[in-house]
């Protein structure tokens, strides 16, 4: 490559030159990636304008920056093919660089700035990894030191004088509900036989006593000992204490009675007026039904079944794909409807949801 000198001012530009320079031992893709990494925006637009200005038989194009390509690495790719391009029609240009412009160009050659770079960069991390290293040696100097001042001032407390203390600080107070159960139990005596009373009281002080209780609630002017409507339901309410069970957070759990209910099934043979309510409905929903399937089928297929059913209602359009039907059953039906065993194949049913009313409808 020798480039041609008459008729032809020489060009300066270190960036050309640079570029001329490595073309003839480099590779296109780390000549571009050299001259990206080191020249600005501004240089590579200028020595662009400067290449393409004096080559008339070039065509510049004005660039745009993309996902796949940056707009510099776009304007380097067109210098470097415009090299190559008058390179191979003898017509490159006499491109110069000035001395004091030998700063500006990178000192390794394309194929090298890979390797240099990497070094670089290796020697960057090793500075600040040896940097991270002195300030955790020295963190852990100064929480080793710390570490030691506090153990020799404070002493710890022992666990047995410090739970001692707090239990007695610590004012237990009583489960009521618990407290009323036990002085019920306690305070509730189970009543004795008393036997026949004799002729001689004092052979029988149980009688004796009953005898004197009868004798204070005839005599008016003795005090009254009978029970009022308050003392029975504070009975009744030490009963039910004592019914139930006293469970181990200190509620009462108390077992009731369920109701007992009787169904009747006779039938109306005198045609009174007297009959128990109809039976609750339910609807139940069934789709994917094939196309040629009716209402009658599907009624003679519940008969089939002995299934009991009201009402049966295609809801599919007509130009439907599939059929689907709305069945009104009683609630004895309700299992057998539900059941995966009752249908055929490939047939769905759900519940039948109603559908929401629009807004503004009545």
């Amino acid at each position: 490559m020798e480039p041609i000198t008459t008729g032809m001012e020489p060009i300066i530009n270190p960036l050309l030159a640079y570029a001329i320079f490595s073309v003839n031992s480099g590779t296109i893709s780390n000549i571009s990636k050299a001259i990206s990494g080191y020249f600005t925006l501004d240089e590579v637009c200028t020595a662009k304008t400067v290449l393409f200005t004096a080559c008339t038989q070039l065509s510049a194009q004005n660039r745009r920056g993309s996902v796949q390509r940056s707009e510099k690495v776009a304007h380097i790719d067109d210098i470097l093919a415009a090299i190559v391009n008058l390179d191979a029609s003898d017509d490159l240009p006499n491109v110069c660089i000035s001395a004091k412009d030998l700063g500006r160009i990178p000192r390794s050659h394309p194929e090298e700035l890979n390797d240099i770079t990497l070094i670089d960069r290796l020697n960057q991390m090793e500075k600040k990894m040896s940097t991270m290293q002195s300030h955790i040696d020295s963190n852990m100097a100064n929480h080793i030191n710390l570490s030691d001042m506090v153990r020799q001032i404070t002493k710890p407390m022992p666990v047995k004088s410090f739970a001692d203390a707090t239990a007695e600080r610590i004012q237990i107070i009583p489960d009521p509900l618990k407290v009323h159960a036990d002085a019920a139990i306690a305070t509730t005596s189970i009543p004795q036989p008393v036997k026949a009373p004799s002729s001689n009281p004092a052979k029988h002080p149980a009688a004796a006593t009953a005898l004197q209780a009868g004798d204070l609630a005839a005599d008016p002017k003795k005090p009254n000992t009978s029970r009022t409507p308050q003392d029975k339901r504070s009975m009744n309410s030490t009963n039910t204490v004592i019914r139930g069970k006293q469970s181990t957070d200190g509620y009462l759990v108390v077992h009731r009675k369920k109701r007992q209910v009787t169904i009747g099934k006779a039938n109306n043979k005198h045609d009174l007026k007297l009959k128990g309510a109809p039976e609750p409905k339910r609807f139940a929903f069934i789709y994917r039904v094939d196309n040629t399937v009716s209402e009658a089928d599907v009624k003679d297929y519940m008969n089939s079944e002995n299934i009991a059913f009201d009402d049966i209602t295609c809801m599919s359009n007509e130009l439907a794909k599939f059929k689907s039907f709305k069945l009104c059953i009683p609630i004895s039906s309700v299992k057998r409807v539900f059941d995966p065993d009752t249908w055929p194949e490939n047939v769905y049913v759900r519940k039948f949801i109603l559908p929401k009313e629009k807004d503004g409808a009545a």
